[in-house]
């Protein structure tokens, strides 16, 4: 499996994606999770997420109930919360011309989060007599490809992976905006980055060679490997926004969550509800082990996300393989066969594959080679 090189490439095949998506009467977006543990793990999909396509989510830093932030693929920033146990939905109104490809919280304080434009630079964009927005000062020289703000640190902190490797951060000192580059990392490219919320000035950087560094300070700036990370490739990573020891979360690019956690030393698990493909993570500081997960689009709703769909336009309903393809797709009715034997050959070596594969039964099979043999197609018109 080819690993994503950086979330730029990402944004613009999305671009691509949902523009193919707009054109059809059977659009559908891809919606956002969110999974947690309450006598188990659980999961249920936010509701109206799937009316517009995402970009980029991110949990509230600081707010004692869910709430949370995702970039529209048209520019713009929902905001979704529950308000006595109901999902309300709405759209924040300064940014709302932007493409953000990255969101990030602040945990120094409620409904602050920062938006890293897709045209380069941060903004912050926060609550305060109404929302406003500005740009972090000397963000805009450098391009970025993710950010994560700091999830113990009870002033505004920032880190920025840059685009030619390595970790800007930015903070607010006596109220004035520092910008320094961390010592370590500086020549890895992290696709993705992410808060920890043990402990101030921890965080996560996703390798876009593969593995996950984590990355902190203690008498001076630390980075090592988080162990098991680099078995499987991921596509986005967050930590637990309210669990008080190291807890990660991260996406497999073949779908599905695996969790990071210390415990004696570090554990590995996946999350057992779930093996939907996330292109983003975010964690939740209202309860421990709850976080949210931006789905991949997927057109035709074969459960194929479009970025891997061969087959676009799936009818409802039909049982497609690991490519997204059909039987029907395999072997289309409109190609141009010798004969109608021919066709029926197609359909009978496909529906074999299928069979083997376990996505149809034998009866099934049966059924699907006789219907083909019945058909027209591929003889002759009178």
């Amino acid at each position: 499996m080819k690993r994503i090189i950086n979330r730029i490439t990402a944004t613009i095949s999305l671009f691509l994606l949902v523009g193919a998506v707009a054109s059809s009467t059977v659009a559908m977006a891809g919606g956002i999770d969110v999974i947690w543990v309450g006598g188990g793990w659980h999961v249920g999909e936010v509701p109206l997420s799937d009316v517009v396509d995402y970009v980029a989510i991110t949990g509230d830093g600081a707010t004692p109930f869910q709430n949370l932030y995702a970039a529209r693929v048209d520019g713009g920033i929902d905001e979704f919360w529950v308000d006595g146990s109901v999902w309300r939905k709405g759209t924040i109104p300064v940014g709302v011309d932007t493409l953000y490809i990255d969101l990030a919280a602040d945990s120094s304080a409620p409904q602050m989060l920062y938006g890293l434009r897709a045209t380069g630079g941060i903004d912050v964009i926060w609550v305060g007599g109404g929302w406003r927005i500005g740009a972090v000062p000397g963000s805009e020289g450098t391009t970025y490809v993710a950010i994560t703000g700091d999830g113990a640190t009870p002033f505004q902190n920032l880190y920025a992976a840059r685009v030619d490797g390595g970790i800007d951060e930015f903070y607010v000192d006596g109220g004035v905006w520092r910008k320094g580059g961390l010592p370590v990392g500086v020549d890895t490219l992290y696709i993705d980055l992410a808060a920890d919320s043990s402990a101030p000035q921890m965080l996560y950087g996703l390798r876009a060679t593969g593995g996950i560094d984590v990355i902190w300070v203690g008498g001076g700036w630390h980075i090592d490997e988080v162990p098991l990370s680099d078995v499987v490739d991921y596509v986005a990573i967050t930590g637990d926004g309210a669990t008080l020891f190291q807890n990660l979360y991260a996406a497999r690019i073949d779908g599905g969550v695996d969790e990071f956690w210390v415990e004696g030393g570090w554990r590995k698990g996946t999350i057992p509800v779930t093996t939907a493909t996330y292109i983003g993570l975010a964690a939740d500081v209202s309860a421990p082990q709850m976080i949210y997960g931006l789905k991949a689009p997927d057109e035709d709703g074969d459960g194929i996300p479009d970025e891997s769909d061969e087959c676009l336009g799936t009818l409802s309903g039909d049982v497609v393989d690991a490519n997204g393809c059909s039987i029907a797709q395999h072997c289309p009715a409109d190609s141009l066969y010798k004969n109608h034997g021919e066709y029926v050959s197609c359909v009978a070596h496909i529906a074999e594959v299928f069979l083997n594969a376990g996505l149809i039964t034998d009866a099934e099979k049966d059924d699907i080679v006789s219907a083909a043999a019945k058909s027209d197609i591929g003889k002759p018109r009178k």
